[in-house]
């Protein structure tokens, strides 16, 4: 009995570790899938381009560069517009379906849809600052003589607020107008003394102002003492979520039906410790990267970790890069994080999707994903190639075939 007990109980041992081996290489496949280039879906360009992409959470995506800027899918251009004359350096914003297409000094600005070029601006003035919103208004700060002026436009091109900031020692950083065009956000950072930054809430309508004692329409004034701004986004319900040096911070207007408009503040997340990047997912969600500790700071989370939250200021995941990240984006519910060649997909509550090492360093240059979580798009010094996951090809053939 002992005897057919303990064959048994080998049998056993035997079965497992054959279902073990059975099973670990399809854990570690599934970790660390090769991705295939998509042939015939990439797109070639000159060296010093300066190409730049924004999916918009579709297989469809925003393509810009020095001469055009385009609307596409993989493989085929569906909008393309010329810039004449060419940009030196250009700068591509996106929000949804709508981009924005300038450069830091420049004098012109475009707005570009997926149908067609919705705006195009032209300055007197040199511009340092610009923005959009999801609803198509363009918001801009122009360098004014010695100071600055800051604009708002709608997507018929008029401009529905002008601000001028005469102080040279008084300069705005960032803009940001809500998608119903009543409000806009101003940084203002003051060199004069201390460096002090004043974040700026105003209506841009003349006559939302006449209720208000400052000429200016600001209804509501945050001041942060040797700090900065370094990121701002209206979210949804009115939020306003502002990154500093000091940490995250959420706003949200409330208007009051007799009286001026009341900004309060949802949450206020300090951190001791640099953000090294910053993204924002639809207008619910936002995801940090850590960087350094503040100086004189012993505890706090390893540099490289990504912290994802939604508006609530509840955190909703966190993923351990290890190492300074010099890549963070997001789509399809997802973000991917990355340092130089090394790439991981991430979803919004942390849990680990899936792994790349891709041919070459891709720090500066853009990865995004495209029409699932499974695709991704690689910009490198003068091509950008789509890339599906082994699996996902493996899964479509599968289904072609039935």
């Amino acid at each position: 009995m002992k005897t057919r007990t303990k064959i048994l109980i080998f049998v056993v041992i035997i079965t497992g570790v054959m279902a073990f081996q059975l099973f670990l290489p399809s854990f570690g496949r599934n970790r660390h899938m090769r991705m295939e280039v998509l042939e015939g879906h990439g797109i070639s360009y000159d060296f010093g381009a300066s190409p730049s992409f924004h999916s918009n959470n579709s297989a469809s995506f925003f393509y810009s560069t020095r001469n055009v800027v385009q609307y596409r899918t993989p493989g085929r251009i569906e909008q393309s517009h010329n810039f004449n004359p060419t940009l030196i350096r250009p700068i591509m914003i996106g929000r949804d379906n709508i981009v924005a297409v300038g450069e830091e000094n420049g004098r012109r600005v475009y707005v570009f849809g997926t149908d067609s070029i919705i705006l195009r601006k032209e300055f007197d003035d040199p511009i340092s600052v610009f923005s959009i919103t999801e609803s198509g208004l363009l918001s801009v700060v122009l360098r004014y003589g010695s100071g600055h002026q800051v604009r708002v436009y709608n997507t018929n091109g008029e401009r529905i607020f002008r601000r001028t900031i005469v102080d040279p020692l008084k300069i705005p950083t960032a803009i940001e107008t809500s998608p119903c065009g009543r409000y806009v956000v101003m940084a203002i950072m003051d060199i004069s003394v201390m460096l002090t930054t004043y974040l700026e809430f105003g209506y841009t309508s003349a006559m939302d102002a006449l209720e208000l004692t400052d000429v200016q329409g600001v209804f509501f004034t945050d001041v942060f003492r040797e700090h900065i701004v370094t990121g701002m986004r209206f979210m949804a319900d009115n939020k306003l979520v502002v990154s500093t040096t000091a940490g995250i911070i959420c706003y949200q207007i409330r208007p009051i039906a007799h009286g001026p408009t009341a900004v309060d503040q949802v949450f206020f997340h300090e951190t001791n410790f640099y953000i090294d990047r910053l993204v924002f997912y639809g207008n619910r969600h936002f995801a940090y990267a850590t960087g350094s500790r503040h100086v004189g700071e012993t505890e706090g989370p390893t540099t490289g970790t990504v912290r994802i939250y939604n508006i609530n200021g509840t955190r909703t995941g966190e993923f351990v890069l290890g190492r300074r990240a010099t890549h963070l984006s997001a789509g399809h519910g997802a973000l991917l994080v990355g340092a130089d060649r090394n790439f991981h997909a991430v979803a919004l509550n942390g849990n680990h999707l899936w792994e790349h090492n891709a041919l070459q360093d891709a720090s500066g240059r853009d990865v995004i994903f495209l029409e699932n979580t499974n695709t991704i798009l690689i910009s490198g010094p003068n091509r950008a190639d789509v890339l599906v996951r082994q699996r996902a090809r493996e899964a479509e053939a599968e289904f072609t075939q039935d």
